[in-house]
């Protein structure tokens, strides 16, 4: 999410104090879903006290969005379907459910949109759309890394490809995809890494995204 957040601004090219509220409020967000969890699962020693403490995050999440965008708010209203589907596939599929992580990856790509908002006032779909692709891939690469198995192998590439053609129709530099042949040749030949290395790895490739956004989008 920080990294997401830190590349809306990086391509907005101006980082106010003001820009950076709203980060407080999305970790609100993207914290109440431990207590959503608790309540949808009637599990814990007071699922009524967990369901009260999602809709205060929620609540004070909003109420900070609110201080800094004011009316200008509903512009992003759309984009609020994201976290509805993954709630939804939270609850229906479960949390480590293929499509609930990359629902997953996309609630937290939104965090470059909202950063875009407050830096610029732009509300660029195509920057959220980059954004959310490109670490998706991570949850494709888990998957050969746990499976190893050609189909999984397969449907990385696949991906890493539709990756390339989705760019280009939205107009977005290639570039930015660069990290990606790390994925692209774990799936033709996957290196023995420790899962915990493999996070590591991911991160770094984020952090080199970062940087190519700043510079080319």
């Amino acid at each position: 999410m920080v990294l997401s957040y830190a590349t809306g601004l990086a391509v907005s090219r101006g980082v106010t104090a003001l820009s950076l509220v709203p980060l407080l409020a999305l970790s609100l967000y993207i914290n109440a879903k431990q207590a959503f969890v608790l309540w949808m699962r009637r599990s814990g020693p007071s699922p009524a006290r967990a369901g009260g403490v999602f809709l205060l995050q929620l609540s004070a999440a909003t109420l900070l969005l609110l201080a800094v965008f004011g009316s200008s708010l509903t512009r992003l209203l759309p984009f609020v379907l994201v976290p509805v589907l993954y709630l939804l596939l939270l609850k229906a599929a479960g949390e480590h459910a293929f499509v609930t992580e990359i629902a997953g990856f996309a609630l937290l790509a939104l965090s470059s949109l909202v950063a875009r908002f407050a830096a610029s006032g732009v509300v660029d779909s195509s920057l959220f759309a980059a954004v959310a692709l490109f670490f998706a891939a991570g949850v494709f690469k888990v998957r050969v890394h746990l499976k190893r198995k050609p189909f999984e192998r397969v449907l990385t590439g696949l991906y890493v490809l539709f990756c390339l053609a989705a760019y280009g129709v939205m107009g977005v530099q290639p570039i930015l995809l660069l990290p990606l042949l790390d994925t692209l040749l774990f799936a033709v030949f996957p290196y023995r890494v420790r899962l915990k290395t493999l996070g590591w790895m991911e991160v770094g490739k984020g952090i080199a995204f970062l940087l190519l956004a700043a510079f080319f989008y």
